[in-house]
């Protein structure tokens, strides 16, 4: 079967799940492959877009959070199209965009409660959840003394005003909320790194570390940190892959269903006393942890696993 991936080089998870996704097609004996911008910073012309698709043929395509809006024209109406959606994008609500999804076309969610009821307010239906999959063939546990350092991975993407309203209002509220939790953590005197796009010209320049990207450069940094911080998306791949490498995650929000226990928060109080806690975590308690976290990722939690939901009938 061939598998087309469309994604962009404007985002890191985006890009790097697709590529995760494709190795796992590959795996399972299917010609998969992932289209995005040549370059960083670069654009795909339509005319290479539409050029490309008819040279694939694909027989279905998976879109990352878009809908079939991203590649139509282009992809004739029998190709299916399975969407796998990780955000709240604007684009599920604007009709000039769900006008092209077909009744056939499968929408799948990794949050219900948010991002599935986003969705079907724009009368869109969904199929059901499918929780993110890690790439177990990086991401696996080698012990190692970890840095007494809590370690942020997040872009500093500040709002632009050109931004459709409610992505410029989710923006907003996101770049402040990450804004006040470091703010929390340097008060309380904790050590913290960040990685990401954009905090080389913050006020936290002095903390960070540069970008990293999905592959044994990451699994190497969580291997590095005694703990890594998750704030947002509660099925965020970093979650289980940082915990599979021995770092303790401490996530945003009230506890839930994850797929392995996490420290969580709700206050900036209880992020510093979640952030100490883990900290102070004793080789044994990590050697348990990683465990948990690794055996779990393997069991249920791959790419394979995922590659294979989305393509079920």
């Amino acid at each position: 079967m061939n598998i087309l991936l469309p994604t962009t080089r404007y985002s890191h998870v985006a890009q790097y799940v697709c590529r995760d996704l494709a190795q796992a097609y590959k795996s399972l004996g299917h010609n998969a492959v992932v289209l995005k911008e040549p370059y960083d910073g670069g654009r795909y012309p339509k005319e290479a877009i539409a050029e490309f698709i008819r040279g694939f043929n694909p027989d279905v395509c998976i879109g990352f959070s878009h809908g079939r809006w991203a590649v139509s024209p282009f992809l004739p109406k029998n190709v299916r199209h399975v969407a796998w959606v990780w955000d709240t994008m604007d684009q599920w609500r604007l009709s000039g965009c769900i006008e092209h999804v077909l009744p056939e076309d499968k929408v799948y969610v990794v949050e219900d409660e948010t991002i599935g009821a986003w969705i079907r307010e724009g009368n869109i239906y969904t199929h059901g959840t499918i929780y993110p999959g890690y790439n177990h063939f990086i991401y696996y546990p080698v012990p190692r003394p970890p840095r007494p350092v809590i370690t942020v991975l997040a872009n500093r993407n500040q709002p632009q005003k050109e931004m459709p309203p409610r992505m410029f209002e989710v923006m907003s509220s996101r770049h402040e909320a990450l804004i006040q939790k470091i703010g929390a953590l340097v008060s309380a005197g904790l050590s913290v790194e960040l990685w990401g796009r954009g905090w080389e010209t913050s006020p936290y320049a002095p903390m960070w570390r540069g970008v990293v990207t999905p592959g044994k450069r990451l699994a190497n940094v969580y291997r590095d940190s005694a703990v890594v911080l998750s704030i947002g998306l509660r099925a965020h791949p970093r979650i289980l892959e940082a915990g599979a490498c021995g770092a303790m995650v401490v996530a945003s929000g009230p506890a839930r269903d994850d797929p392995f226990p996490l420290d969580t928060f709700d206050t900036h109080e209880e992020l510093v006393e979640a952030c100490t806690k883990a900290l102070a975590a004793t080789p044994e308690e990590r050697a348990r942890y990683s465990h948990v976290a690794s055996s779990r990722l393997l069991q249920s939690y791959t790419m394979v696993d995922r590659a294979m939901e989305l393509l079920a009938e």
